[in-house]
């Protein structure tokens, strides 16, 4: 019985639902309405809304499928209606749709997000519209409330508007702008005959109308707006269009423009630059654009004589604002040359910068030392120092671009370093690495191309105490040090006052520090797990006080504060109390007396690097037998072999550098290996590689040979040289042949370059007698696979 009083129900209820649709009538505009769900007006009707909010919006969608349908006569112009979000949460979609006929719609908006509370949206609406309906297409957490709903009618007569872009943009006064286009458009429902346009300002003319009538629903007719100012300065006008048409309206628009001011182009010359013999580059600079009349050109003039000019030269097709060059070529050695930069107007106008001139530079005549030492230390680098290309009148000539070598003009040890075919650049050869082997008193003499070959003065080499810098823990081993800060601008001394180890100032070069005095070499030794230091001329040790950042001096190593804990960090040495590991040795520059203290790592100020003395290690012969000098070689000690060392007798060794003297032979058998960052075999010295053994050197391997020449015989030069300058090896004389064998002709023939090629014999004329060969260093690689050494010439 239940069931069938439900059916009952339903039924009735679909009853009474279309009954309220055919009694629903229509609409007519404008409609306003914003009540709840009972006591609809004519032409508007719901389904499934639930019971009334008690504020606007009223109408409550509370389930998917809940809508409202506004059904009405004649044409709608815009809708606007009130939407609430009254705790909506997740994905949902409300819908505004249109239709002409109640069953096919199209959206006017999706809603798919609400801000809190309530937002009124417009919309427009088409013109053959006749029904809106809203529409809770999927519901989420939450209601949706509707309300103040307003749907305005289309006017029945010609409704005109204009469109187009504002701005007529900026021209000279008396200078026509370019034709703007604008767009009458008639959202009437009744076509607007007899258009007319008027402009408020005659420096605004309007032409080229399209039609004079705009038919209703969407028509439109265009006209031109041709703007010609009269002066400089900013101007408007006010459009204004009108219908023969009863109740058509008249729609203004104003319009503006800009009369462009006269400006003057300004230009500056500035210096020339990339100076060479034959070439220079001459630079401007446009810092104002001309306008009325506009700047069309930029550009140079120049010539050799001040103020009188070639013909203009113009840079580039635009003119814009900022730097801009010309590279002249084909000049005159020596030759000073006058230009100026200058910008010209579309009238043929010329602004000219300021004359400025440059003088094309002359070849190098001659070659220079300069910063030349006067004196160093045995196998240390001697300072830096540089050969300039210089003009007759003793300037540098940047643009030459040679090479130059070295050669040693007296003296009797061994010069080494780089020294053979640096090349110049802007005129100037660096060198940074040339030593000297033995103290003696030295000249040495620079060679580059068809110059003349220069001297040095006297440079007086003798031997020193050389402290190496050391950049890893493995390298600290037992010995004398000086202790420098991080900068390595200062070193501690044994003098302590206030708590600090006062320092002075030192001079590094090639990370090495020379003859420095006792009391600021220290002996760190290690203890296992930390360090000593000691000073070699008190005897007294570091020491941290325990109190504060105060360091002290002990008699003894008699507790943890006169040990310290060693480490390496990427470019410095952190040294740490073992009494209080937070204490570090730290310099600092600012104290009353600038020197080194235990800081903490919160404080910032440069740590500590170390220099290890250099020791040197002879092996000679004895009573028929060889031994070391000065014990067996390490990583820090020089070796040098005056006889025979061969590990087949002997223990192999690791050593810093090693020179094998004239009469030394170094020999490494099968199974052995031989360590050293450079290796040097002097003339007369030797070095034998077995199968199975390894020479590891990191740096150079230099091979020195000296001769003497026989006039006018031809010496045979062979493999292993690479890269040898065949022109200079005769010192400063060039040979007359220097030749190379032709296996096709069986003739030597003159050969195709002077630099040797590997593996190449060379045929040369000797072109002094008892000449004394230049002293050829071989930068070498070895091959083990075939045991060759091959080389590459450096005098």
């Amino acid at each position: 019985m239940q069931l069938k009083l439900f059916y009952l129900r339903k039924i009735l209820f679909v009853s009474l639902m279309l009954l309220s649709l055919w009694s629903w009538g229509q609409a007519t505009l404008p409609f306003t309405y914003d009540g709840g769900r009972s006591g609809l007006p004519t032409g508007l009707s719901q389904t499934g809304l639930g019971t009334d909010y008690n504020n606007s919006p009223k109408m409550k969608f509370d389930d998917s499928g809940d809508f409202v349908v506004l059904n009405f006569t004649g044409a709608g112009s815009t809708l606007s209606y009130k939407i609430s979000n009254n705790g909506i949460s997740g994905n949902f979609k409300f819908q505004i749709l249109q239709s002409a006929d109640g069953t096919n719609y199209t959206s006017i908006r999706d809603i798919t997000t609400l801000s809190s509370g309530s937002t009124i949206f417009t919309d427009n609406v088409s013109s053959s519209a006749k029904y809106i309906k809203w529409v809770y297409t999927t519901k989420a957490t939450g209601n949706i409330g509707l309300g103040a709903i307003n749907l305005s009618a289309q006017a029945s007569d010609p409704n005109l508007s204009i469109s187009g872009t504002a701005s007529n943009g900026s021209v000279c006064p008396n200078t026509a702008a370019s034709a703007v286009t604008y767009t009458i458009t008639n959202n009437g429902t009744i076509d607007a005959t007899g258009i007319n346009i008027a402009s408020s300002d005659s420096q605004f003319v309007v032409s080229g109308l399209s039609a004079t009538t705009v038919t209703a629903n969407g028509g439109t007719a265009t006209f031109n707006v041709i703007f010609t100012p009269t002066a400089s300065g900013s101007k408007s006008s006010t459009l204004t269009v009108s219908s023969s048409t009863s109740g058509s309206n008249s729609p203004t628009y104003t319009i503006s423009g800009t009369g462009t001011a006269s400006v003057s182009a300004l230009v500056s010359t500035n210096a020339a630059t990339s100076l060479s013999y034959n070439e220079a580059v001459m630079n401007g600079n446009v810092t104002t654009v001309g306008a009325c009349p506009a700047s069309s050109e930029k550009g140079f003039v120049y010539g050799t004589t001040s103020g009188t000019y070639g013909s203009p030269i113009p840079v580039g097709s635009t003119v814009s604002t900022g730097s801009y060059n010309y590279n002249l070529t084909s000049l005159s050695q020596g030759t000073t040359y006058y230009y100026k930069a200058y910008v010209k107007d579309t009238n043929g106008n010329y602004v000219y910068g300021s004359e400025r001139s440059f003088t094309t530079l002359v070849p190098a005549s001659q070659i220079a030392f300069v910063n030349m030492p006067t004196s160093g230390y045995t196998t240390v680098s001697l300072p830096a120092f540089s050969i300039e290309a210089r003009t007759p009148s003793n300037t540098v000539d940047t643009s030459y671009s040679g090479t130059v070598s070295l050669s040693k003009t007296s003296g009797s040890g061994v010069m080494s370093g780089t020294l053979s075919n640096i090349s110049f650049v802007n005129g100037i050869a660096n060198f940074n690495d040339v030593k000297f082997d033995t103290a003696d008193t030295y000249v040495i003499s620079a060679t580059a191309g068809n110059l003349p070959t220069v001297a040095s003065g006297n440079i007086v080499i003798t031997t020193g105490d050389i402290y190496q810098k050391i950049t890893s823990i493995t390298d600290l081993t037992d010995g004398d040090y000086i202790i420098a800060d991080a900068n390595d601008a200062v070193i501690a001394t044994n003098v302590v006052t206030n708590g600090t180890y006062a320092t002075t100032a030192v001079t590094v070069n090639n990370n090495a520090i020379v003859n420095t005095n006792t009391n600021t070499v220290w002996h760190i030794t290690n203890l296992g797990s930390n360090y000593s230091i000691q000073n070699v001329n008190n005897t007294k040790y570091l020491a941290y006080s325990g109190s504060s950042t105060n360091l002290a001096a002990g008699n003894s190593v008699s507790d943890n504060s006169q040990k310290w804990i060693i480490t390496y960090n990427t470019d410095h040495f952190t040294v740490a109390s073992v009494q209080d590991n937070s204490r570090i040795l730290k310099y600092n520059s600012a104290l009353s007396t600038p020197g080194f203290k235990a800081y903490t790592s919160a404080t910032t100020a440069p740590e500590v690097s170390l220099y290890k003395k250099i020791t040197t290690t002879t092996w000679s012969s004895a009573n028929g037998s060889g031994s070391w000098s000065n014990g067996s070689p390490s990583a820090g000690t020089d070796a040098i072999i005056t006889n025979n060392y061969s590990t087949s007798s002997n223990p192999a060794f690791t050593a810093r550098n090693i020179t094998i003297k004239n009469g030394g032979v170094l020999e490494i058998t099968s199974g052995n290996t031989i360590n050293a960052v450079d290796v040097t075999i002097e003339n007369g010295g030797n070095l034998i590689q077995r199968d199975g053994s390894t020479l590891n050197n990191t740096g150079t391997f230099n091979v020195l040979k000296t001769g003497a020449s026989a006039l006018n015989k031809y010496a045979f030069w062979s493999s292993p040289v690479v890269s040898q300058n065949l022109s200079n090896i005769y010192g400063s004389t060039t040979p007359a042949f220097i030749t190379e064998y032709d296996t096709a002709t069986d003739y030597f023939v003159n050969a195709s370059s002077t630099a040797a090629v590997t593996g190449k014999a060379y045929s040369i004329k000797t072109p002094s007698a008892n000449a004394s060969l230049t002293s050829l260093r071989y930068a070498c690689k070895w091959e083990s696979d075939i045991y060759i050494v091959y080389c590459r010439e450096w005098i």
